[in-house]
């Protein structure tokens, strides 16, 4: 790194413009209405305000808190923006502090702070823009170990990094990133304690919070469930379960769902087609699964939603949804493999933006591909159409953060702490991709949530590139 006396940035000038600049976003956050693209409150929200023991515990521990206040709910907009805003301008700060490129560090607060889809979900009440914020404030402390190694920083990076997986459970890519920070800083390895035990510690108080108040020990009872409706369209009517009766209503309903998506002679198109059937798919998985706990309790059990405090029955459903997905997996692996693949792809490449005319001929396309498998349903309108720049632009920059993120790789092995930086925020960028394309269709809003990791990489490779 350069000498301070040599250097061509002055820090605190650098603060104040990112300040400013911060400044200015937000307020164009706050008046221009392609920044307030989502409802205040979509079906989700109501898990996270009623504290649902599917939902992991941080983000209605916020919202409760919230709700004490004068103000109420009203004040979490206010509240999500402001945090966000604030640790935009933290993570940029420290880019530059780090990579000595004033001009870049402004340039990721742009695309961070001025990314509309992704700030839009500030005004609503969902965990998105909060995971945002952590997932920023965690590479803002990598990017201070990258400099240094410092005991209050490794803690911090790992602290934050077990919030993410308390806010949403594919945070626990961020958990598992650790040993991957771990490797990047092995010549401090006597002091890697400093970096694990506080993330251990963190999530284990959750879980035994969970223990006390809700009555099971973890950080959410959603991960069996989750699985079976990602991949209850692989189960026959023969897969041996403990559970013949509901395999076989399953497999009857979902299975040629299942056949006819893995007929599709495109990954794109399969990408698209899947995630148009997932909800359908997820509630016949959930009403089969609720009749069949009936069953064994002889009894009508009422659907976990309408009595999110009912633990038993939330156990049961995530206990029942755990054991069908792995024997559909391990009967249909391969399949299961490309499915996997195809959301990955989504996750990298978003192929539901398109331009106009791309929309058009995409879902025509699609249409004929439905026409010919009945059961399939017909592809929901759901393209984001821009102009054909914005289109190519979009396309430049994601194929320049996948580029990255495979240079990446190679650099977690550099005697150069600035590329194992990278190296570091490409394995993270991968981990979450295949987390989330392991156990749920690749939404796009699930690859918007880690965009500042996806701007931080593009402008962290081209900053350890420009000082060779």
């Amino acid at each position: 790194m350069n000498e301070p006396g040599k250097r061509s940035w002055r820090p605190a000038k650098t603060l104040a413009a990112l300040v400013a600049l911060a400044a200015v976003l937000s307020a164009v956050a706050l008046r221009v209405p392609a920044f307030h693209g989502q409802p205040r409150i979509v079906p989700d929200s109501i898990t996270y305000l009623e504290a649902n023991a599917l939902r992991t515990p941080a983000y209605p521990l916020v919202l409760a808190a919230i709700q004490k206040l004068p103000g109420g709910l009203d004040l979490l907009a206010p509240f999500q923006l402001l945090v966000f805003a604030a640790t935009s301008v933290w993570l940029s700060y420290q880019f530059v502090r780090t990579y000595e490129r004033p001009l870049l560090g402004l340039v990721l607060e742009v695309m961070v702070l001025g990314h509309p889809q992704l700030v839009s979900y500030g005004f609503t009440v969902l965990p998105e823009s909060l995971f945002a914020t952590v997932l920023m404030i965690h590479m803002s402390f990598v990017l201070m170990l990258a400099r240094r190694w410092n005991n209050g920083a490794a803690a911090a990076a790992g602290v934050s990094a077990a919030i993410l997986p308390l806010l949403k459970p594919s945070g626990y890519a961020a958990v598992a990133g650790l040993a991957v920070l771990a490797f990047v800083h092995r010549g401090h390895w006597r002091r890697l304690h400093w970096l694990v035990m506080p993330a251990a510690l963190m999530i284990l108080t959750a879980s035994a919070g969970n223990l006390l108040v809700r009555g099971f020990f973890g950080t959410q009872l959603q991960g069996g469930y989750s699985r079976v409706a990602y991949v209850a369209t692989l189960l026959e009517p023969t897969t041996p379960t403990p559970f013949p009766l509901l395999t076989e209503r399953l497999a009857s309903a979902l299975r040629p769902i299942g056949r006819e998506l893995h007929s599709l002679p495109t990954i794109e198109s399969f990408y698209l087609l899947a995630g148009n059937e997932y909800h359908g798919i997820e509630e016949t998985a959930h009403r089969e699964i609720i009749a069949e706990i009936g069953r064994e309790r002889g009894r009508v059990v009422t659907d976990t939603s309408a009595a999110p405090n009912d633990t038993p029955i939330a156990e049961a459903t995530d206990r029942l949804g755990g054991i069908l997905a792995t024997a559909a997996i391990r009967q249909h692996a391969g399949e299961y493999a490309y499915q996997t693949a195809a959301n990955a792809y989504g996750l990298w490449w978003l192929p539901s933006i398109q331009t106009a005319r791309g929309a058009a001929a995409l879902q025509s396309q699609v249409d004929d591909l439905v026409a010919r498998r009945p059961a399939l349903a017909r592809l929901a309108p759901g393209f984001r159409v821009v102009p054909l720049p914005a289109y190519i632009a979009i396309r430049l920059l994601l194929a320049a953060i996948l580029a990255c993120s495979v240079v990446g790789l190679f650099w977690t092995m550099s005697h150069d702490s600035l590329r194992r930086c990278v190296g570091y925020l490409a394995l993270l960028l991968h981990g979450y991709v295949l987390l989330v394309s392991l156990a749920q269709p690749g939404l796009p809003r699930y690859a918007l949530v880690v965009w500042p990791a996806s701007a931080l990489l593009l402008l962290t490779t081209a900053g350890a590139l420009s000082r060779h």
